[in-house]
């Protein structure tokens, strides 16, 4: 093989592994994500006031554009002790399109919040206990994919390359002229 060729398979590989890790990555993600959820099944509902909400820009690349996401920040008492939280959902807060969204689906300061809190851990609390089914299908979507064919292809890459050296190592015997 040339040195060429072996950049290529190199670069291949690279880009292989990249693949498997990331498909990892997003689906170790939203499995953490899903069991916080399974988990928060038990939490207890509650009444929550809002101290403080915003809208805040979120840079985006071209040609989409800036993104919005709210801020907020409430308080709720449990058996008699104050907690504050800015936590609005497990995975984050949903981003938005235009302002306008993003401030019609923001409480404003003083209205009254439902939320959920742990009654194990009073001070963990979540205005929304289920993620964003966009969000969660995208990371299914493309983190099996991306883990199947990375996987899969490394495993052809590596069988190529061990029947290369094997090719490369085998010795000739040696004959009488």
């Amino acid at each position: 093989m040339t040195t060429g060729g072996k950049a290529a398979v190199a670069v291949i590989w690279i880009a292989l592994v990249a693949a498997g890790i990331t498909g990892l990555i997003l689906l170790r993600n939203e499995q953490r994500r899903a069991a916080t959820e399974a988990a928060a099944a038990n939490w207890m509902p509650l009444s929550a006031k809002m101290l403080s909400a915003s809208v805040q820009t979120i840079p985006h690349p071209r040609p989409l554009g800036p993104k919005f996401s709210r801020r907020i920040n409430y308080a709720y008492a449990v058996d008699g002790a104050e907690y504050t939280s800015t936590r609005y959902s497990f995975d984050g807060d949903q981003t938005f399109r235009t302002r306008e969204a993003a401030e019609g689906a923001t409480p404003g300061a003083g209205q009254v919040l439902p939320i959920f809190f742990d009654p194990a851990q009073p001070a963990q609390a979540v205005v929304q206990i289920h993620g964003h089914a966009p969000l969660d299908a995208w990371k299914f979507r493309y983190g099996l994919p991306l883990l199947a064919v990375g996987d899969g292809l490394l495993l052809l890459v590596a069988a190529r390359y061990l029947r290369m050296r094997a090719r490369a190592m085998r010795v000739r015997p040696l004959t009488a002229k």
